[in-house]
């Protein structure tokens, strides 16, 4: 089957990674109302292992996840 132009566009903008059981994880960080670093945490959590280099997604959550560390540990000294 020949792809066309629009099914490599969809393919781009909606990878099939993002796919993996019956939620995607968009509507996970929806419905948990996940602020956008703790949503990019979840993100590339669930993505790392249908992805041709694993542990970039894994290295990239990790960078998220420091980030948010450092937020909260800000505002706890703010508010402490």
């Amino acid at each position: 089957m020949v792809k066309r132009k629009n099914d490599e566009i969809n393919e781009s903008v909606d990878p099939t990674h993002y796919k993996q059981g019956s939620l995607e994880v968009w509507d996970a960080i929806i419905q948990l109302k996940l602020c956008y670093l703790s949503g990019n945490v979840l993100k590339y959590l669930c993505r790392y292992r249908y992805k041709d280099a694993p542990i970039i997604d894994l290295y990239k959550a990790r960078q998220y996840l420091d980030k948010l560390i450092s937020k909260v540990e800000e505002e706890e000294h703010v508010e402490g």
